[in-house]
């Protein structure tokens, strides 16, 4: 009965060290995310060379990727299921997700040509009227 009693423990020791891991990488991200979206709302933008750019896009490939397999391992042992760890999961999938949609931005910053075209080609579909309401779609 004590070695139970002691196995139950030591679980829930360690879900709540998983659970309080989980929830700080959860706030290291929203923090990044909000430092982020706060330089990138500042009137004074840095000059950035296409090196840095695109070792910046290799580091958030890497954060992407590895973000991808602790979900992947979080859903292995059903810790979505935990109520300890499960919004924290979810919140991280949503960071990844924010992650991937960053190295698209910045992917497209580095073709300055594509994003041009991009624009042009919106702007003449607004000009022939080939907009669609999403809610008509």
């Amino acid at each position: 009965m004590a070695y139970r009693l002691s196995a139950i423990i030591n679980d829930h020791a360690t879900a709540v060290k998983i659970a309080y891991r989980l929830r700080h990488l959860d706030s290291v991200l929203a923090r990044l995310f909000n430092e982020l979206h706060a330089g990138i709302n500042k009137s004074s933008k840095p000059e950035v060379s296409p090196e840095q750019i695109k070792d910046a896009i290799e580091a958030l490939e890497k954060l992407h990727s590895v973000l991808g397999k602790l979900l992947d391992l979080c859903e292995l042992a059903r810790l979505t299921n935990n109520s300890l760890m499960a919004q924290s999961v979810h919140n991280i999938a949503n960071w990844n997700e924010e992650v991937a949609e960053l190295i698209e931005v910045v992917q497209l910053s580095l073709n300055p040509e594509a994003t041009e075209s991009l624009y042009e080609r919106s702007k003449e579909e607004r000009e022939r009227g080939d907009n669609f309401d999403l809610s008509e779609v």
